[in-house]
């Protein structure tokens, strides 16, 4: 009977999840999003700047990554007020005492001087101008302690000094000590910490440090939201089932529960499987297809489904329970998920633009793959 019972559960296709882990997903696409500006900003850096020295070229680098995993961190936290500009981006490249702001509605709340140097005692040296006075110093993240530890102690050793302007230099340097840091904080956000020598390897034109990331956030968001969004549909496919058999009798309360968390993380793990594969999906699909032909595709369910179906198909491959009749059964479930939570989303956005659009893609989805292996 529970062989009977398994084979009845409804196996998740991945479509009619796609819009509810594309809506979970918001923040993380739009942290994704800052860090491929960031990677083009470090390409137009070197191409514009080719004439400059490969440090001169590191400095300008230093500004625009702190800049860039600054928003990428605050848009990731469902902040999309607050960001941080460089000269070059926030249009005030002439203000010799900032290099970084962060704004939030239009007002400044930080502001920052940038030192990417050579050394730490140029960094130390260089960040405490009395005219980056109320600033913070960012410095390469391996310079901090050396650079915040020299500032200190020479602002101690001219503290006593009968030279007035022995004396304002050490105040100049102990404010700067307060400030130094490796990172650009600001609303609750802060930036990645960055090394002088990974500052030089991105001025050579070696970005592959960027891109390792972007990867790395892409799958882990695809995975981790699908997870969500397969946990709460199966989940709740589970219950409704559950309830039913507890109403009856066929099961216990006990059972009842035990069902719906296994089946639960079994759909989690399912969609999050799912999800990693249709990230290859996409890419295909933007090689082989139009730009305009990529974008919808990649936009909508399309990749959940298809990666969906080969993921049932491996599966079944592996459990060495692969025949032509459940692989054009997988395929037509997959082809009717697709269909139906598009249709669904469609719908539901005309009623109720937003939560409509996923409930609609939900329901849609998982309506369209049970027509789709009807027979």
């Amino acid at each position: 009977m529970a062989n009977q019972n398994s084979k009845k559960k409804y196996r998740m296709q991945g479509a009619e999840t796609a819009h509810l882990a594309q809506r979970l997903g918001v923040n993380d696409q739009a942290a994704i999003a800052e860090l491929k500006k960031l990677a083009g900003r470090v390409n137009a850096i070197n191409a514009s700047k080719a004439a400059m020295s490969l440090d001169q070229r590191a400095g300008f680098i230093f500004e625009e990554v702190h800049a860039g995993t600054f928003n990428a961190a605050a848009r990731k936290a469902g902040d999309f007020k607050s960001t941080a500009l460089t000269g070059s981006t926030g249009g005030f490249a002439g203000d010799p005492r900032v290099d970084l702001r962060v704004v939030r509605d239009g007002k400044i709340v930080a502001e920052a001087q940038a030192k990417c140097c050579g050394s730490a005692a140029r960094s130390a040296v260089s960040s405490a101008k009395p005219q980056y006075a109320g600033t913070q110093r960012i410095v390469p993240d391996d310079q901090v302690p050396a650079v915040r530890d020299m500032l200190s102690k020479s602002a101690k050793a001219k503290a006593s000094s009968a030279n007035p302007r022995m004396r304002q230099i050490g105040a100049n340097r102990q404010e700067a000590a307060t400030k130094v840091s490796g990172k650009l904080k600001a609303a609750g956000h802060e930036s990645k910490a960055v090394t002088h020598a990974e500052a030089q390897v991105l001025a050579s034109g070696d970005t592959s440090s960027i891109t390792r990331v972007i990867v790395s956030d892409t799958l882990t968001s695809a995975a981790s939201n699908a997870a969500k969004s397969g946990l709460a549909v199966s989940a709740a496919i589970s219950a409704v089932s559950s309830l039913s058999k507890l109403a009856s009798g066929d099961m216990s309360a006990k059972e009842a529960t035990k069902a719906v968390v296994t089946d639960g993380v079994s759909g989690a793990a399912r969609s999050a499987a799912t999800a990693v594969a249709a990230e290859g999906v996409k890419e295909v699909a933007k090689r082989a297809l139009s730009t305009g032909a990529a974008k919808a595709f990649v936009a909508g369910s399309g990749p959940l489904a298809v990666a969906g179906c080969a993921v049932e198909l491996v599966t079944d491959a592996c459990k060495g329970e692969l025949t032509v009749g459940k692989a054009a059964r997988s395929a037509t479930r997959a082809a009717g998920g697709w269909a139906g939570a598009e249709g669904g989303a469609l719908v539901g956005s005309m009623i109720f633009p937003g939560p409509g659009t996923v409930i609609g893609a939900v329901i849609g989805g998982i309506g369209g793959s049970l027509l789709g292996g009807w027979w």
